[in-house]
């Protein structure tokens, strides 16, 4: 079989190369697997300024909460000036990367002002930790970026 090769034999190949490249291109496009940041990204926006407010009242603070590792646990230490027997906390991990690995948790108020989680439950990498604490009536707001090893 000998293909004569001429401006419409071109033109043919060209437009076929053209689609698959296009086609191609399109499956690759579906197959890719993306997470939105929030769930419910709308009604979040609409309370925005309460995180504001919240985050200002943290920022007025002395000390932040910190985030800390030791071998074997992350560790979340709040002020050593607020009593624990008055903390209310939510603590999100937050892995922009992998939804499905956030770690959530709620603090309800006790005899310690440390929270310990193991280092099992973690992958190793970056994290956004989202602290939203009350204590005595006043809500405060603090986002730290941590990796996690």
């Amino acid at each position: 079989m000998n293909i004569k090769w001429n401006w419409g034999t071109g033109l043919v190949v060209g437009i076929v190369l053209f689609m698959s490249f296009i086609l191609i291109m399109v499956y690759n496009m579906v197959q890719v697997d993306f997470d939105l940041v929030e769930d419910d990204y709308y009604p979040q926006a609409i309370v925005y300024q309460n995180k504001i407010e919240k985050r200002q009242a943290a920022e007025a603070l002395s000390k932040p909460v910190l985030i800390q590792q030791t071998k074997d646990s992350v560790r979340v230490a709040f002020q050593d000036f607020f009593n624990p027997m008055e903390l209310k906390a939510n603590i999100w991990f937050y892995r922009p990367s992998l939804e499905d690995k956030d770690i959530q948790l709620t603090v309800e108020p006790s005899n310690s002002r440390i929270v310990r989680l193991p280092k099992s439950n973690f992958i190793p990498g970056h994290y956004t930790v989202k602290i939203d604490y009350q204590h005595l009536g006043v809500s405060y707001y603090q986002e730290t970026k941590v990796y996690i090893k």
